[in-house]
This record gives structure tokens, C-alpha cells and sequence, in this order.
């Protein structure tokens, strides 16, 4: 079997979705660091400001918003725990960097090795993934 047919080995996986973490996790923080909110994210986070129960972030985000309330309600109990939005956006983009991660690692069962060598380095540098996830308003 030729290198390039041959199924990544599992340590070359995990290595290489590792690294694409790693990576997706200093675009994160770079992300969160240096980016301002967007400006339809004030409709998140306003209605859940002063909610004290997740009974009423529900109500609130199913009143002013058309979007399912499940993610308003992850960012309340975020909120509570970390008490800055900033902070949410960064817990945010670091879930969606291990959600693409865990890809990485479940692709090497399925593609060759050159393909899945390709997957890591687009995977590893998808900035714009991270930003919508690192998002209050899309929720990874």
C-alpha cells in the first residue's frame, strides 16, 4: 500500500488533531482579544442582562429573537460563571476549536493519508470557523 492510499496511524491522528486545536485556539483568543462585539450580538446579550433564572432568559429569547433559545441559555449560565461577555465569546471559540478538532481526529479513519494531511492544514487555519463560533449571536 502506497503512503499516499494508506489510512493515517491513530498517534498520527491525535497529533495532528492536537495541533489543529492548538492552533484554532490561539486564533480564539486572538480573535476574542482583538476583535470587537458584532453589532447583532447586543440582541443576545441585552435580553439576557439581569435575567436571574433560565426560565426567564427563555422567555426573553423567545420574545425578542427568532433564533432557538438553547444557546442564549448556555450563554447565561456562562455569563453567571465568568461575569464577562468577552469571556463567553472566548469559551465559545475554543468549544468550536475542539468541535473541529474532534473532526480532524474521525476523519483519519476514512481518508487517505495526502487527503487527510490537506483536511489538518485547512481545519488547523480556518479563521473564519473560529470567528462565527468565538460569536455570541452563533453559538458553537
Amino acid at each position: 500500500m502506497s503512503d499516499e492510499t494508506r489510512l493515517p496511524r491513530p498517534h498520527e491522528a491525535l497529533i495532528g488533531a492536537a495541533l489543529a486545536f492548538v492552533s484554532l485556539a490561539i486564533l480564539a483568543w486572538l480573535i476574542n482579544r482583538n476583535g470587537l462585539y458584532f453589532d447583532d450580538e447586543i440582541f443576545t446579550s441585552l435580553p439576557l442582562e439581569g435575567r436571574t433564572s433560565l426560565r426567564l432568559v427563555i422567555t426573553a429569547a423567545n420574545s425578542h429573537d427568532l433564533h432557538p433559545p438553547l444557546s442564549c441559555a448556555i450563554q447565561h449560565l456562562l455569563h453567571g460563571l465568568t461575569g464577562d461577555w468577552k469571556a463567553v465569546q472566548l469559551v465559545a471559540g475554543l468549544v468550536n476549536a475542539l468541535a473541529f478538532a474532534m473532526l480532524a481526529f474521525l476523519a483519519h479513519r476514512g481518508l487517505p493519508r495526502g487527503a487527510w494531511l490537506v483536511l489538518m492544514g485547512l481545519l488547523a487555519s480556518l479563521a473564519t470557523g473560529i470567528m462565527w463560533g468565538a460569536s455570541l449571536r452563533w453559538y458553537a
